[in-house]
């Protein structure tokens, strides 16, 4: 009984997680997009609100779908901010409300890369307010998963939504690009399967989806957000902990069960 005592102490001790305290990087964008008709500008504010520094930090911003990429900076300190400015000649054709995404790339003391993203829009002659909504699940993975995405149409006239799912190239999805029907006053539910590529355990990825649509000469855009958390893929045993706990539980009750029940039979017999 002893050595069963002492083999289910170590069991036990085996299954418990260690606390480990671990640094961070966090970066915070603020991003104040404007466009004449001509000349689109954005001033990007970045800042560093984790505990770590952040080294060659990169902004590059897709300007509904027109690329422009900023120098990189060395060292981006804990609380510093880092500030630029992207500017590029664009024209447009429809008025409306317009999207884009500004990615910020960066490593760690380890030179491993990381990347974080965030959307904003500008509007070109009219802020034009969307007649399609959405809500994007958050959920974990660890190497795979899939997430959906809630449209809903409030309008009385039937809409083709391009739906563009916008993650941070630690995550993939063989399918980024959709075109979806929506009927007047309608919901319908896209899914998206999302793959981990290079995404550490323990990171939280904040992702966006971005709802356009034309109307005559007018374009519409609207976006929505969520996280995706990395878990880390824990194998039978940890996934299982719980279950192996209460086994070793239940093996133990019955050991001791019988023990005492042979224990007590001897005695018995002995008298």
């Amino acid at each position: 009984m002893r050595s069963l005592f002492f083999l289910s102490v170590i069991f036990l001790l085996a299954l418990s997680p260690t606390p480990v305290k671990a640094s961070f990087i966090t970066l915070e964008t603020h991003a104040n997009p404007t466009y004449d008709g001509k000349r689109f500008k954005m001033a990007v504010d970045v800042t560093n609100k984790g505990d770590e520094s952040a080294y060659n930090v990169q902004i590059s911003a897709d300007i509904n779908g027109q690329m422009s990429t900023t120098p990189a900076k060395d060292n981006l300190q804990v609380k510093e901010k880092h500030s630029v400015e992207v500017a590029t000649d664009m024209t447009l054709t429809k008025a409306g409300r317009y999207p884009v995404i500004v990615t910020v790339d960066y490593t760690d003391a380890n030179q491993y890369p990381f990347s974080a993203i965030s959307i904003t829009h500008f509007v070109y002659r009219e802020n034009l307010p969307s007649q399609v909504f959405g809500t994007l699940q958050n959920i974990e993975i660890s190497t795979t998963g899939s997430l959906t995405l809630s449209l809903k149409n409030l309008d009385e006239k039937e809409k083709n939504v391009t739906v563009r799912l916008v993650l941070p190239k630690e995550l993939s999805s063989p399918s980024l690009l959709r075109t979806i029907p929506l009927k007047a006053k309608s919901e319908e539910k896209v899914s998206f399967d999302v793959k981990n590529f290079s995404a550490l355990p323990g990171s939280t990825y904040s992702i966006f989806a971005i709802m356009g649509y034309d109307a005559g000469d007018l374009h519409y855009s609207a976006s929505v957000g969520g996280n995706i958390k990395v878990m880390q893929d824990q194998g039978f045993v940890k996934s299982n902990q719980r279950l192996l706990i209460g086994l070793a539980i239940v093996f133990g009750a019955v050991f001791v069960y019988f023990n005492l029940r042979a224990f007590l039979t001897r005695r018995s017999r002995n008298r």
